[in-house]
């Protein structure tokens, strides 16, 4: 009975009238690009909708999500298992980024780049990463001088150093840009797919479904 007055409630579902609250899992590349717009759009729309936001990687994001500890989880996911659902929110390309004082040429070609220290972003500094992934092919290896969990941070890490950053081009922050010079790294990285995922037990839940559009909608205003 309990599970049937769940579905009536459901089909009559309104945000303004809904009480519940998410869990959803992102990097702080993530949230930086979600979790303003949403909490505001919450906070006017339905606000006693509660929001729990996870710091994860993408087999943490896929195992929460399966065990039911989360409801959606966003990121750039090479794999998923077949219980998943995903959506395409939006692409991103990858960037080089310098400090302009220290490179003041706009470009890097790729012997210099090459030998140039990096910084790398991952929360699995072992695991492989797009970048290194596509160096592999063409047989070449780069120096990873140093390894941070957060996109936000390594921006900063790049005044007055001779460091290389390579980044999604949307998570340099824009009070920063005018510090760097931002080119097309040397080699061929494809673009960025950020998706939202979530378990297929969810297709049915109609708060969730609305979730889900919200923040599709509202990114597309990017």
């Amino acid at each position: 009975m309990e599970q049937l007055d769940n579905l009536i409630a459901q089909q009559d579902f309104q945000p303004k009238d809904c009480k519940r609250r998410f869990n959803i899992a992102m990097s702080d590349y993530g949230a930086m690009l979600i979790s303003t717009k949403l909490i505001h759009y919450l906070h006017t729309h339905a606000p006693d909708v509660d929001l729990k936001i996870w710091h994860s990687s993408r087999e943490e994001m896929q195992s929460k999500l399966n065990e039911g500890s989360l409801d959606l989880a966003f990121g750039v996911f090479n794999i998923f298992d077949n219980t998943l659902r995903s959506k395409s929110i939006f692409t991103d390309k990858m960037v080089s980024v310098v400090d302009k004082t220290v490179y003041p040429e706009k470009t890097i070609n790729l012997t210099e780049w090459l030998l140039s220290p990096h910084i790398l972003v991952s929360m699995k500094p072992f695991d492989a990463n797009e970048i290194d992934h596509q160096l592999q092919l063409i047989h070449q290896q780069r120096r990873i001088a140093v390894t941070v969990p957060y996109w936000q941070i390594a921006p900063q890490l790049l005044e007055n150093t001779d460091l290389i950053l390579t980044i999604a081009e949307k998570a340099i922050p824009q009070d920063m840009r005018q510090k760097f010079s931002i080119f097309a790294p040397p080699i061929d990285i494809p673009e960025l797919e950020f998706q939202m995922i979530w378990h297929q037990r969810s297709d049915n839940d109609n708060a969730l479904n609305w979730l889900r559009n919200t923040i599709v909608a509202l990114l597309k205003e990017e």
